[in-house]
């Protein structure tokens, strides 16, 4: 709220996102609409040219490093368990090298410890979650 009304908050990261948007599309203006089943509230953000050079830095490195390569097709690996598909960087994979037959995520992993430790399994089951 400021002077009574509704507004979002300018230290909140959807209004750097909303500011990225508007300035990788050219725009004056973006809009961030909240809706509930009781009501909604729309607010007109306009281009925060200040919080944009903040912000340029990151978002290149973020586009460059993280949503480039997906767009290329490169550099991702997929968990057999969850099918989700991670970043080499994320998965802390540096090099092909590194990547072994069967790339399995944390959280999998974790899955399976708590499996083993469990002491209810076999270890054809763990061969089956795998």
């Amino acid at each position: 709220m400021c002077d009574g009304s509704l507004r979002l908050k300018r230290s909140h990261k959807y209004y750097s996102q909303l500011t990225a948007e508007i300035a990788l599309k050219g725009c004056s203006h973006g809009f961030i609409i909240v809706w509930t089943k009781v009501d909604y509230f729309i607010e007109k953000i306009p281009f925060d040219q200040n919080r944009w050079k903040r912000l340029h830095d990151a978002a290149t490195f973020f586009f460059k490093g993280y949503i480039l390569p997906v767009l290329l097709g490169r550099l991702l690996c997929q968990c057999p368990k969850c099918n989700i598909w991670w970043h080499w960087h994320c998965a802390g994979i540096n090099k092909e090298e590194e990547l072994c037959d069967v790339f399995v995520c944390p959280s999998c992993i974790v899955d399976i410890v708590n499996t083993c430790n469990a002491g209810n399994s076999s270890d054809s089951d763990i061969e089956d979650f795998l």
